[in-house]
Order: C-alpha cells, then sequence, then structure tokens
C-alpha cells in the first residue's frame, strides 16, 4: 500500500507540473508582449527538470525489487500482477547478473599504455587518474561463465568445506590461499609463492606466471593442452582476480596494493621495451632475459621464478590442474576476508561472481560472518 501511495504521489507530481508547462506555452503565446523571454526559457527549464525527476523517481520506484515482490505477491492472476509480470520482465532482467566475467591481464594492461605524450602532461596536469581509467578501458575484457566453470569451482568449494566439521577448521580453510591445494599435491618447490608473500605480491605473482605458462608455445605440444579445460579456468580466474585487485580493490591486505602493482608496472615497463604482447611474453620467458631486481615491492622476478618452477614441476608440461586449484582457492580466500559490506553492495549493481562464491562458502559452513553458538552446526 506505501508503494502504491508514493507511485501516485509522484504520478500526480509529473500531471500538474506537465500542465503547468501546458498553460505557461499558452501564456507565452497570448502575452508576448508583457513576458521575457529568458525568463520563460528559465521556468520551462526548471520544469522540465522536475518532471525528469519524477519520471526517474517512477522508473526507480517500480524498478525496485521490493515494489516487485510485494505486488506479485498474490497467487490470483489479475490484470495487476500481470503488469508487474510485465515490469519485471522488462525491467529487472536487464540488470540481473549476466554471468560475463570481467578480464583484465597485467601484461596485456602494460602493452596498451597510453602515448607518452599524455604521460607527459601529468607532470603538469592532475590526470592521472583519467589516465590510468583510459588505460584499463583499452586492457579490460569480458568473458561469459559457462557452465562447466561454474560447476568446477562448485565442486572444488565443497572438497574444501568437507573437512571443516568444526568452527575452528572452517576458519582454518578460510585462511589457505593457495597453500593447502600445494601442501595436498606436495609441491614444496612451490610453497614459497604463497606461504612467503603477502597475498597481494602472491596473487600477481601467480597472475603473471600464469599468463607467461598461458603465452608459452612450448606448452602447445604438450598433453595438458590436449585437455584445455584446466588451462582455460587458470587463465579465466587469474585474469579476473587482477581485474578485482587493479579495478574494484576489495581484497584486503596488509601492504598497499596499488604500490605493489604500480612498482611492477613500472619495473616492467623500464625493462621490457613497448612491443606487442606475444613478443613481450615471448622475451620474458627466453633464458637469460630475467630483469634485475629494481624495487622491493616488484613481484616480476618473482613471476619469472614461478614460472621457471612451474614448468619444471611437471615433465608433461604446466600443471594446469594444480593451478585451477589455486587459483579457486585464491579466490575463495579473497571472498572470505574481504569486508562483508562489499558483498552486500554487489546484488542491487548485478552481481559479482567473488560474491556468488561468498555465498556458497557460507552456505557450506565457511566463513566468520554468519556463526553460530554451537560450534558442531554448519550453515
Amino acid at each position: 500500500m506505501q508503494d502504491w501511495i508514493h507511485f501516485l504521489d509522484h504520478l500526480y507530481g509529473l500531471h500538474s507540473r506537465s500542465l503547468v508547462v501546458i498553460h505557461i506555452n499558452y501564456e507565452a503565446k497570448h502575452h508576448r508582449d508583457e513576458l521575457e523571454n529568458s525568463e520563460v526559457w528559465v521556468t520551462y527549464g526548471l520544469l522540465i527538470g522536475a518532471i525528469t525527476l519524477n519520471f526517474i523517481s517512477i522508473r526507480l520506484l517500480i524498478s525496485s525489487d521490493y515494489f516487485i515482490t510485494d505486488n506479485c505477491s498474490s497467487r490470483a492472476i489479475t490484470n495487476e500482477t500481470i503488469l508487474m509480470a510485465w515490469i519485471h520482465k522488462r525491467v529487472i532482467n536487464r540488470r540481473m547478473w549476466s554471468k560475463r566475467i570481467p578480464q583484465l591481464d597485467f601484461i596485456t594492461y602494460c602493452v596498451k599504455a597510453c602515448p607518452d605524450w599524455l604521460n607527459k602532461l601529468d607532470k603538469f596536469l592532475p590526470i592521472r587518474f583519467i589516465l590510468e581509467f583510459i588505460q584499463g578501458l583499452r586492457s579490460m575484457s569480458s568473458q561469459v561463465l559457462e557452465e562447466k566453470v561454474w560447476d568446477y569451482i562448485f565442486i572444488q568449494v565443497k572438497e574444501k568445506a568437507e573437512p571443516a566439521e568444526k568452527v575452528e577448521m572452517g576458519k582454518e580453510i578460510c585462511l589457505r590461499r593457495g597453500d593447502g591445494v600445494l601442501d595436498s599435491h606436495s609441491n614444496n618447490n612451490l610453497i614459497w609463492s604463497v606461504k612467503g608473500l603477502d597475498y597481494v605480491e602472491s596473487l600477481l605473482t601467480w597472475h603473471i606466471a600464469t599468463e607467461l605458462c598461458f603465452e608459452d608455445e612450448d606448452d602447445r605440444s604438450t598433453s595438458s593442452y590436449q585437455n584445455p579445460d584446466y588451462r582455460g579456468i587458470s587463465k579465466l580466474l587469474s585474469n579476473y582476480m587482477f581485474y578485482l585487485l587493479r579495478e574494484e580493490t576489495i581484497i584486503g591486505s596488509k601492504i598497499d596494493q596499488k604500490m605493489v602493482i604500480d612498482d611492477t608496472y613500472k619495473h616492467m615497463q623500464s625493462f621490457y621495451l613497448k612491443q606487442s604482447k606475444k613478443d613481450v611474453s615471448k622475451r620474458m620467458i627466453s633464458p637469460g632475459s630475467e630483469p634485475p631486481e629494481d624495487s622491493p615491492r616488484s613481484v616480476l622476478c618473482k613471476a619469472l621464478k614461478l614460472f621457471t618452477d612451474l614448468k619444471e614441476s611437471d615433465n608433461r608440461g604446466f600443471p594446469w590442474e594444480l593451478m585451477s586449484k589455486v587459483w579457486v582457492e585464491l579466490m575463495c580466500y579473497a571472498a572470505i576476508n574481504c569486508r562483508p559490506n562489499v558483498h552486500v553492495q554487489q546484488p542491487s549493481m548485478g552481481g559479482q561472481l567473488i560474491t556468488i562464491v561468498w555465498l556458497l562458502m557460507n552456505h557450506f559452513g565457511l566463513g566468520t560472518q554468519f556463526e553460530t553458538d554451537d560450534e558442531e552446526t554448519r550453515a
């Protein structure tokens, strides 16, 4: 009832202001000598602005989830519920999650940097934010989340939750950020990349290494390339997590994540000249082309070391299955350890994969946001 009162109020305001515009138009035609043109146009502008606000208010009201559910709750088929169903189909569905995953990789981000003359302007004009926005826009893309990818994530999260019979065990599982997978596979030569680094450093290291593995032409002749599911999942999640790290900045860390990205970016730009992505990747993985240590926050050398370790860890090629599991665990760590209000804001904006993963983890009893008094009780 309250919603309909608001709706009728906005409708009445729209009707009354429209009548005022018609009346002013009539008076202006019949009393041209008595009215200043500037005053008439200012009045028109104010009224048109008010009418536009009325339209926007009505649009927001009828497209709100509360309005739809409140007016479609009755089981009786009436003209009113048919109207609400039509509104839901035409308006609401357009802002639901499109199942497209934003993609951004570090090498493409570096290659598609803004021209030098624009970067030089930054010394005189405060346009750094605009340049970063343009660079991100040129580098970004999106990819559909296929059912097999979601099924894989679901199975991995479910398997992670199975040992969590108590709350303490669930909390311990939530703190794993790749080390759980590596420990289970006895990959001691890779454990330094997750346990020895901060989360942001570890994520960027794994992202660059995954991108280099994906671009390595030598891997195309191995058996791992014949089963591209793990390979594609690793790249999809790697690019998605870097997108969150670079654009959304929702991942909590003890260090400044922007500083890590910027220092690695400068290290990359100073050593690898501007070329195509394929040429840059080929040069990076060529023997003897490792850049010297430049900044303590840059992870470029660590990423190249991880690439070499991954390549040597399996004689059959890169361990894409292991890498895909590490990326699921890195995503789960970010989903469960970032602030809950970040996830609360996402459904109204169309949703994010990381929010759905967060809900899935809490459904399986993982996480700290929804605790119960009985530690044996699972969510």
